[in-house]
């Protein structure tokens, strides 16, 4: 009587525990009856036996911090995938790198025509027409020959100037020079001829230079003389432009 009751008690103990360890697992898309199933298979051994049971049953009745195993394989997904666009974004870029610029791949507003700030590049400029002389063998201004400037920062200050020149009679010359406030531009402050002293008639243009010029406001002008004051020299049309381009 008391082996038939300790066979019914262990029987329904067999059958509670069951119940409780099927309850415990999550509601999840599982194989078919007969199909291995990965989750199950604790020791990974690919296969499902008394091991894993064993396993089951030694861990039966802790607890801790759940997790959601589906989730957890859905982010490192997520990561492998993320890995993966960056590694071909990579290859494009290399790949870019050795075929030549065309019009589809350039880059939206990577060309742009937005103008720059009023002043972002320093610019001043002046002309005449009004016919001017002078005999002077020293350095004096031309007339309407000077603008000012004013640099934000230090600048490379470029200057180019022209003019329709001439002398009264052959055998002199009219040079000409350029300043930005007290420094003489390149090439100097001997300055360069304007015209030729074979000819009464001659005509040029000069770009001059200074650069490193330090931020603040320039008076710019051309300056002129004659080699000898016992003939005149003499202007007409002349123009005189001023840039700066960041040092």
């Amino acid at each position: 009587m008391i082996l038939k009751k300790d066979l019914i008690f262990t029987i329904l103990a067999t059958f509670c525990i069951t119940a409780i360890l099927f309850t415990a697992i999550p509601i999840r898309s599982t194989p078919s009856p007969g199909e291995y199933d990965p989750w199950i298979d604790t020791n990974d051994d690919g296969i499902i036996n008394y091991e894993d049971l064993f396993n089951l049953a030694a861990r039966y009745g802790t607890f801790g911090t759940s997790i959601n195993k589906t989730d957890l394989l859905l982010q490192l997904q997520s990561k492998v995938d993320s890995l993966n666009a960056s590694i071909l974004d990579l290859e494009a870029r290399v790949n870019a790198l050795e075929e030549p610029v065309t019009t589809e791949r350039i880059a939206d507003d990577a060309v742009t025509n937005a103008k720059l700030a009023a002043g972002a590049i320093p610019f001043n400029s002046s002309y005449s027409t009004t016919p001017q002389s002078t005999t002077s063998i020293d350095w004096p201004d031309i007339p309407d020959m000077s603008v000012s400037i004013t640099l934000a920062s230090r600048s490379h200050v470029i200057i180019m100037f022209s003019s329709r020149a001439w002398l009264a009679t052959t055998g002199n010359f009219i040079r000409v020079r350029a300043k930005v406030g007290p420094s003489d531009a390149y090439p100097g402050s001997a300055g360069i001829p304007l015209t030729d002293q074979t000819s009464m008639w001659w005509s040029y243009s000069y770009v001059f230079y200074l650069p490193n010029v330090n931020a603040g406001v320039y008076t710019v002008k051309i300056q002129w003389r004659v080699a000898t004051s016992a003939s005149a020299g003499n202007v007409a049309e002349r123009t005189l432009s001023v840039i700066a381009l960041p040092a």
